[in-house]
């Protein structure tokens, strides 16, 4: 396994809540910064996208993968963070903007 660089893995899905996420993504990058957080951040491009990416970032050692969407994101997010028995391999943050988080 390769050691994750930085503390966190932000998954980010642009066009959750219309494009608005995305729109905002420089805030909430600054407000993480501001709050602290090392992190390295990817947008999604797709369906099942958000998957992968958390597979591969537990895979290169990141402990902490945070999703920043809607639910759809999170499920996806949180299905690549578990492994074949259910067991999370890793912490989930969620930044919830999606439809009803806001």
């Amino acid at each position: 396994m390769v050691k994750a660089m930085s503390q966190a893995k932000v998954i980010i899905n642009p066009r959750a809540r219309g494009g608005r996420t995305g729109k905002a993504w420089p805030q909430i990058s600054e407000l993480l910064k501001q709050a602290g957080l090392s992190f390295d951040h990817i947008f999604t491009e797709g369906a099942g996208h958000s998957t992968a990416i958390a597979k591969e970032a537990v895979n290169q050692g990141y402990e902490l993968v945070i999703a920043v969407g809607g639910d759809g994101t999170v499920n996806e997010v949180v299905t690549g963070l578990v492994d074949d028995q259910g067991r999370g391999r890793a912490t989930l943050g969620i930044i919830s903007t999606g439809t009803g988080g806001w």
